[in-house]
């Protein structure tokens, strides 16, 4: 059997506005070349996921930490940005 994973992207839409929480970036998820949802990363710690377009469970596991380690990657990018 030909198991097809599927694939997860976040593309940046708008560039950083300010909120209580600092700046926040804004991202679309893309699955499998469909946009699916956003993703809004703050400064000062966490993100928020928002789904736009039901998907079912077992895919939300699947792309759950590919979206997760996305998200660790743009901390780790506002961490240098800051401290730099």
């Amino acid at each position: 059997m030909f198991y097809s994973p599927n694939s997860v992207t976040l593309k940046h839409i708008e560039d950083q506005t300010i909120t209580l929480l600092g700046n926040v970036k804004h991202f679309l998820i893309i699955l499998n070349s469909l946009p699916i949802g956003s993703v809004n990363i703050y400064e000062r710690g966490g993100a928020s996921i928002d789904l736009t377009t039901p998907i079912n469970f077992q895919t939300y596991k699947e792309i759950s930490d590919q979206i997760s380690s996305m998200v660790t990657k743009e901390f780790k990018q506002i961490d240098e940005w800051r401290y730099n």
